[in-house]
């Protein structure tokens, strides 16, 4: 009995070992959004990192608070080669989960729209956490027509702009672990 517990006790010490060491990462992210009438649009591109290259099972939240319709034109693919990856909506459509192969130098690409049904546009950041370290990287774009007025921005972005008949807003973050999501009150 006691060499079965032994055996047991190594078994689960080297499995946990083998699954530390080959954790998924989420690296680095580069979102861009456009406010555009009452659509808030979302296209990111996500990089991951794994010890091993493996296949992996994740969840994508959005906002679902009454003040958001439910995400739209949803896309997920391999940004190097296009190819789409099939995911599968939360039955309460505030999540879809997909499988993908973990490889850092073939980046995920995710596209969504969803209805404003107020003056406020919301990005799940906080998810982060679930990853138990910092993004090594992070930056973010926001274009907009030159007549919306931002009233507040959860996080001040480090760059304003215009760019032909659009404005812009640039954050670049490195070891970033939000604390708050990423929201913008406009006028309405």
């Amino acid at each position: 009995m006691i060499r079965f517990l032994l055996i047991c006790l190594i078994s689960f010490c080297l499995f946990d070992q083998s699954t530390a060491q080959t954790a998924v990462v989420l690296e680095k992210e580069d979102l861009t959004f456009e406010i555009a009438g009452d659509v808030f649009m979302v296209s990111g591109l996500y990089y991951f990192h794994s010890k091993q290259q493996k296949h992996t099972s994740l969840l994508y939240p959005f906002p679902a608070d009454s003040i958001y319709g439910k995400a739209f034109n949803i896309s997920v693919a391999y940004a190097n080669s296009a190819e789409p990856i099939d995911f599968h909506m939360g039955s309460d459509s505030s999540y879809i989960v997909f499988q993908l192969h973990i490889n850092r130098n073939n980046p995920i690409l995710i596209n969504y729209h969803q209805q404003l049904k107020s003056n406020t546009a919301k990005y799940i950041l906080t998810s982060t956490q679930s990853w138990k370290q910092p993004l090594k990287q992070a930056n973010f774009k926001l274009l907009t027509s030159p007549e919306l007025v931002i009233q507040s921005f959860a996080y001040p972005p480090d760059v304003t702009t215009s760019i032909g008949d659009k404005k812009l807003y640039l954050w670049q973050k490195e070891y970033f672990m939000p604390d708050r999501d990423f929201e913008i009150l406009f006028l309405p």
